[in-house]
């Protein structure tokens, strides 16, 4: 090849490189940042539980719940696993840090407060619901603030409602290495029978810009659901959220929130 096909084929490359890079996005708008839509939430919060920004809609706009930031400071708890630590935070009883331990992984933040998603309590792993349709009596509020009890590398968080009701979760360091166990107690306080609704939830947060692949290859922090019920797992992509929440009823063997290299698994 002489130096002018050398020059020619350089000069093509940097076109075509530039109406990709810079022409195309700008004439499509796809080199805007793009919000997904969220569903509206909504949830009575107890009155020293602030709501969370941009993705809950307060029951009552006018109460003092309604206000951004924490009413209540936050308290954190450390835990140190097999291969692994994290801080659980009583806003949610969730995870807020999750650190590996081997020197390779330095630089990995698994989840961190740091990062804004970490921030939003409606999107910290292991937070817990007990309000569903149908069984709502037993507890007043959807969001409260726990109060936390540090054990021997464990963190045992309760919630009180006097007369009403009494639940502790407990989160401790798993035999199995990067394995985090908890044990939640609900306990009715009241005359009455009580029905609520359990959940446990884990999160994945990208915005476009960090799952964006280049130069043809794909992003590893493309992220998939997989949902296993019985001998089925059934594999849910961000595509299929387009239209908001997806639900998959009976998964009773785990659930798991996964890219390229990590995975966030639930195990009952």
């Amino acid at each position: 090849m002489d130096r002018n096909t050398l020059l020619r084929t350089l000069l093509i490359f940097g076109v075509v490189l530039l109406v990709w890079k810079v022409i195309w996005p700008a004439v499509t708008g796809e080199n805007k940042d793009k919000t997904q839509p969220l569903p509206a939430e909504t949830y009575v919060n107890a009155p020293d539980f602030a709501a969370d920004p941009a993705i809950e809609q307060p029951a009552d706009p006018n109460a003092a719940n309604s206000q951004l930031g924490a009413l209540v400071p936050e308290e954190l708890c450390h835990v140190k696993g097999n291969r692994f630590e994290a801080d659980l935070s009583t806003r949610g009883a969730a995870l807020v840090n999750l650190q590996l331990s081997e020197s390779q992984y330095a630089d990995v933040k698994m989840i961190t407060s740091a990062n804004p998603q970490s921030a939003i309590e409606r999107w910290r792993p292991l937070r817990t619901l007990f309000r569903g349709q149908g069984a709502d009596d037993q507890l007043k509020y959807d969001r409260f603030n726990w109060t936390l009890e540090k054990g021997e590398n464990n963190c045992k968080f309760v919630y009180d409602e006097p007369s009403v009701v009494h639940i502790e979760k407990t989160v401790k360091a798993g035999e199995r290495p990067f394995e985090l166990a908890i044990a939640t107690t609900v306990q009715n306080l009241s005359d009455a029978p009580k029905k609520h609704r359990f959940s446990i939830e884990t999160f994945a947060f990208y915005k476009n810009a960090d799952i964006k692949g280049h130069f043809g290859r794909v992003s590893p922090f493309i992220s998939d659901l997989d949902c296993a019920r019985g001998g089925d797992v059934i594999r849910k992509t961000k595509d299929d959220f387009k239209e908001g929440w997806v639900q998959q009823a009976g998964s009773d063997r785990f659930v798991a929130v996964s890219n390229y290299y990590f995975a966030s698994v639930l195990i009952p």
